[in-house]
């Protein structure tokens, strides 16, 4: 919409050349038109303009050579408008195409990284059977569930590439989504004939980039398959939770918890020989950049923080 300065300065304009025609009236008319040019003013408000001009002065001086006087006075702003009419409507067609090929451009992109995210899923699940056709002829019992372990990394990371795949968002993972995904399958998995495990999650419905997704996953994977292996050794029952949620800030708390038989007496992550524990030290400390704390009373609570602001590109994806 054009300024109430516009419109009185080319009224005035007008009205001034009606009542006294001088030469430096057409400059103004033509400086009046530059500018409005280079405010990218629509062409059909500078038409607008003119013709509100036209119709004001009419009003006041209800005479023939109105119409002489008018025309006169708009033909440099008229020039202009037609000039840039031309520009404004190849400007436009210009953009539309530009436009046009970003969004083709953006297409091709999202269905690349969707065949990616696919191709990932189904050699995961390649590697996955392989795994659990080695499983099942392995005798020894320490290999077997060795196996096993890395069958639930794999899986926790296959989750994550199936709901990319499934989702219209390719680069973010819904960790609510995730979450009960693999509550679900260990449970399933870890199922003990005597024991009836229940779960408590509590999680944000919240997107993770993708980078921050994989590790956070296999922590959860982890620790989860720690507690359902350890936690609940000759219990009838036991309760598993997991919660996650990002402050205003961007501070994500994870939670990983059972009210299992504890930890052995003076336990330090730190020096844990097992795999699974120092697999989730490493994640949260170097690809997370976070910090975790375990505390063992009554059961086990693994509490870690970390950045969302934090890209963790550099590790696994």
């Amino acid at each position: 919409m054009l300024e109430k300065r516009i419109w009185d300065e080319y009224y005035n304009l007008l009205q001034s050349h009606f009542v006294s025609p001088q030469e430096d009236h057409l400059a103004q008319a033509a400086e009046l038109g530059r500018e409005l040019v280079m405010a990218n003013t629509p062409p059909e408000e500078i038409a607008e303009l003119h013709e509100d001009a036209v119709r004001r002065l009419g009003t006041e001086f209800p005479e023939t050579k109105l119409i002489v006087a008018a025309n006169l006075i708009s033909q440099p702003l008229m020039e202009l408008l037609m000039a840039y009419g031309l520009a404004f409507r190849k400007r436009l067609d210009e953009h539309k195409r530009s436009e046009d090929r970003i969004k083709a451009s953006l297409k091709e992109k999202e269905v690349l990284l969707q065949e990616v995210h696919h191709r990932v899923r189904n050699n995961l699940q390649v590697i996955l059977s392989l795994l659990d056709m080695q499983a099942r002829i392995v005798k020894d019992k320490d290999v077997k569930d060795a196996l096993s372990e890395s069958i639930n990394r794999v899986h926790a990371m296959a989750i994550i590439h199936n709901q990319l795949y499934e989702s219209e968002n390719l680069s973010e993972v819904n960790m609510k989504g995730f979450v009960d995904n693999l509550v679900g399958q260990l449970l399933h998995v870890y199922s003990v004939q005597d024991t009836r495990i229940t779960s408590n999650v509590s999680v944000a419905d919240y997107p993770l980039p993708i980078s921050i997704a994989v590790p956070a996953g296999l922590i959860v994977n982890e620790l989860l398959s720690n507690a359902f292996k350890h936690a609940f050794v000759n219990r009838n029952e036991g309760t598993i939770g997991v919660s996650f949620g990002v402050s205003e800030k961007g501070l994500v708390s994870l939670a990983v918890s059972d009210d299992g038989i504890g930890l052995p007496p003076g336990f330090d992550i730190n020096e844990s020989k097992t795999l699974g524990l120092r697999l989730v030290k490493i994640l949260t400390e170097d690809q997370l950049q976070g910090t975790l704390d375990v505390t063992s009373d009554g059961g086990v609570t693994f509490s870690i923080e970390f950045d969302i602001e934090y890209d963790g590109s550099a590790g696994l994806a």
